[in-house]
């Protein structure tokens, strides 16, 4: 799915010169970003590099994960990297880290799987806009303020349509007493947040979201309140944005490795324009995402998904333009 200069592994190589071309190739750029910076910051700022974003600046975090797109690849999300320096095999040129907002498609599916919604609310968004044949261009990704208000209404929607809190949450928020209740409640905000957010929550997002549940609860009921979380949930930032800060500095100049959460976020990004399952993240808690071969074991697992065939098609409706068809006219 990679597409601009051909690859030695579409050049016709032998299969053993190609394996070991890709074998080297992801040893050296799997899971490299850019130095990240400011999301606001021009990428022609001198200043820009290396400076990350601050804690607290739009509700985000360092821990935050995304997808961007290695160099030559039209579609974002992959984990593959290209060589440059005349095509030698092993030289990087790791891609930016901008940050990235959810496509509409990506949007719908995430709800989905988060609540087990299937309504693609998201159709009815303003439209992406859309830089060549994709839609999932970057500096195209503005939320404009009818998008922002339809995401805040939306958000409101989905969270009252919950009809069955106790099903959602895994147990019920009243509890049998007072601390039952507390923990059933400060377990989902851990599980969904992670879901939502791609990433365990921090400390302080806990709080706030266990604090906005007590409130509500307080002035309705716990079901309104698990409601709350929800809404509160799907207008965050963490959700709607996907950005990439890295952990640590890579092997070569200007680039960091990405988290393992990071890392997660771009396989479902990339094969299921979605959120990471429990057992992606749960690769991720335990390290399981740092090799190449610990990639593709996922990899396989993911493509194995009918979600998978979903992403795919999606890549190729708007690769070859499916979409416009209808409206073609013969020549």
């Amino acid at each position: 799915m990679f597409h601009g200069q051909r690859r030695p592994a579409q050049m016709g190589w032998h299969s053993t010169a190609r394996a070991a071309a890709a074998g080297m190739l992801l040893s050296a750029c799997v899971g490299s970003i850019d130095a990240p910076r400011h999301w606001s910051q021009d990428p022609s700022d001198p200043e820009a590099p290396g400076t990350a974003l601050p804690i607290g600046a739009t509700g985000l975090s360092p821990n935050n994960t995304g997808a961007t797109a290695a160099p030559g690849a039209t579609k974002p999300g992959s984990t593959g990297a290209t060589a440059t320096n005349g095509g030698a095999p092993g030289v990087c040129a790791v891609g930016s880290a901008p940050m990235r907002r959810l496509t509409h498609a990506e949007y719908n599916n995430a709800v989905r799987d988060l609540l087990g919604d299937t309504s693609a609310p998201a159709s009815n968004f303003v439209l992406d806009n859309q830089v060549g044949i994709f839609n999932n261009t970057a500096t195209a990704q503005t939320v404009p303020s009818v998008l922002s208000d339809q995401y805040m209404d939306t958000a409101l929607d989905l969270a009252n349509s919950v009809t069955d809190v106790k099903k959602l949450v895994g147990c019920d928020p009243k509890g049998t007493n007072a601390s039952a209740g507390a923990t059933c409640v400060r377990n989902f905000i851990g599980t969904f947040g992670r879901r939502a957010y791609r990433r365990p929550l921090t400390a302080q997002e806990n709080t706030r979201l266990l604090d906005l549940y007590n409130r509500t609860r307080m002035a309705s009921d716990e079901a309104t309140g698990v409601r709350s979380v929800v809404a509160a949930t799907l207008v965050s930032p963490n959700f709607l944005f996907r950005p990439e800060f890295g952990s640590a500095a890579a092997a070569f100049a200007n680039s960091r490795k990405l988290s393992a959460y990071e890392q997660a976020s771009r396989l479902a990004s990339f094969l299921w324009a979605s959120l990471p399952d429990d057992q992606l993240l749960d690769a991720a808690a335990n390290n399981q995402l740092g090799t190449p071969a610990q990639i593709e074991v996922q990899a396989r697992r993911m493509l194995a998904d009918p979600k998978a065939k979903e992403a795919v098609a999606d890549f190729f409706d708007q690769w070859l333009g499916l979409s416009v068809l209808g409206a073609a006219v013969k020549d």
